[in-house]
């Protein structure tokens, strides 16, 4: 049985240091022997992705796997779960370091001091200058430094998927911008697996599904406030999903069952690896292959429209190459969600207000600011459901869990909900516990 309150404490304890620094990282180079030139190009020229920094981080400490290796620690932050995440995405030569493992777990906050902090508060993520009206202005009239077919915004699995697609029905030029320093999103966190029926995975297990009990499921599970219409492509369109991903190489040969469902048909790596940064790989590798260019630390901020109304482009802030436009044919947005913007979401759902959220730090609704003034529609924008089973400090405990026959005591050790209800229904009983919690 796993303890979703003493869990996170046990992991920070591995995660205390004593480092403490009263100067940069590029001063404590310099001091070293080291000049600019030991890190940068000559002259000076630094991309948004930090590429040739990165590339010379590794040159004198090694991979971050080789510096994991050498950890003397239990667990060593170098050994991450994040794809492409790089040694620029926590250290700044010249700024206040960035601990990404925080930006998700809570309790490491206090725990874990990073090398040149200067004991100063680490901030949840980069954080991208304001810009003014004028300076938006000034940038919308100038010409676009770039032109592209499509420019899709987002590189979780949505935005590499319409990327690979795009490409795949005969699009050459597709770029993909993402505003994290790391690709993934929310996808890469995903745990449970990925859901369809009637797949080659079942019946190789010869477990029973139909694509009309997923429907079924799936619409009991939003309330019957479904679009019927979207469900029924998801339904008769998921296991086509499933054999697109293992034909690019996803491990997806194992399936199980999760709160909500009737089946197994939660799809996922054999072994019980996370599904999502299986996916989220596997799509970046077949990117890669396809020529298709993904760009960090790059943030859109506004739909880029002609005359007419039409979308031309996007405006788009790069931590270094600042405020300018690319052009594009077709601007596909697949920025994610806003549940990390907790003001945004009790506009919408008030009862929420203060509930912690475990999604990536970057879902905190980019596109309900800028998409809406370029003529988009937003629906359903109230239908939010709580995830029940995470512990303090955003520690997601997957669904699959209940699947398997986990089950929740509340503080005087009885048990008071069905386990295998939707994720609302079983939140609701939580909430409703002495202090609003469980034991897992």
């Amino acid at each position: 049985m796993f303890n979703t309150k003493l869990l996170p404490l046990a992991i920070s304890a591995f995660f205390i240091s004593t480092f403490s620094y009263g100067q940069t990282l590029s001063e404590f180079h310099i001091d070293n022997g080291n000049n600019c030139q030991s890190c940068h190009t000559k002259p000076i020229k630094v991309d948004d992705a930090e590429s040739y920094e990165n590339k010379s981080c590794e040159s004198c400490h090694g991979t971050m796997d080789k510096l994991a290796t050498k950890s003397k620690t239990k667990l060593s932050p170098h050994h991450s779960h994040l794809i492409d995440v790089s040694c620029t995405s926590c250290h700044s030569g010249h700024k206040q370091p960035v601990f990404v493992c925080q930006t998700c777990h809570d309790s490491f906050k206090n725990e874990f001091k990073i090398p040149f902090s200067d004991d100063k508060p680490i901030l949840d993520s980069y954080q991208f200058p304001k810009v003014t009206q004028e300076m938006i202005d000034t940038a919308l009239a100038k010409a676009p430094v770039e032109q592209h077919q499509v420019v899709v915004i987002g590189a979780g699995a949505a935005g590499h998927a319409a990327a690979i697609s795009a490409r795949q029905h005969g699009v050459a030029d597709v770029v993909i911008l993402e505003k994290q320093p790391y690709i993934g999103g929310n996808s890469m966190l995903a745990a449970g697996g990925m859901s369809a029926a009637e797949t080659i995975t079942q019946a190789l297990k010869n477990y029973p599904d139909s694509k009309a009990l997923w429907y079924e499921d799936t619409m009991k599970g939003g309330h019957n406030i479904n679009n019927p219409d979207l469900v029924k492509i998801l339904t008769e369109n998921g296991s086509a999903g499933i054999d697109w991903l293992q034909a690019m190489g996803a491990d997806l040969t194992s399936a199980s069952s999760a709160g909500g469902h009737n089946a197994e048909r939660l799809h996922r790596p054999t072994g019980g690896a996370k599904s999502g940064p299986e996916i989220v790989n596997t799509l970046k590798e077949t990117a890669k292959k396809l020529g298709i260019e993904t760009r960090t630390n790059s943030k859109v901020i506004q739909l880029v429209q002609d005359k007419q109304g039409v979308v031309t482009g996007v405006l788009v802030q790069g931590k270094h190459s600042k405020l300018h436009i690319l052009g594009a044919k077709a601007v596909i947005i697949a920025s994610g969600g806003f549940a990390r913007n907790n003001e945004l979401v009790a506009k919408y759902r008030p009862d929420l207000k203060g509930v912690d959220a475990t999604n990536n730090p970057g879902n905190v609704g980019d596109a309900l600011t800028f998409a809406p003034k370029a003529g988009a529609e937003v629906v359903d924008i109230k239908e939010i459901q709580a995830f029940p089973t995470a512990a303090a400090g955003k520690m997601v405990i997957s669904g699959t869990a209940r699947g398997a026959g986990a089950i929740m005591l509340n503080n005087d050790g009885d048990r008071f909900c069905d386990e295998m209800g939707p994720r609302d229904k079983v939140s609701e009983c939580i909430w409703a516990q002495e202090g609003k919690d469980a034991w897992f």
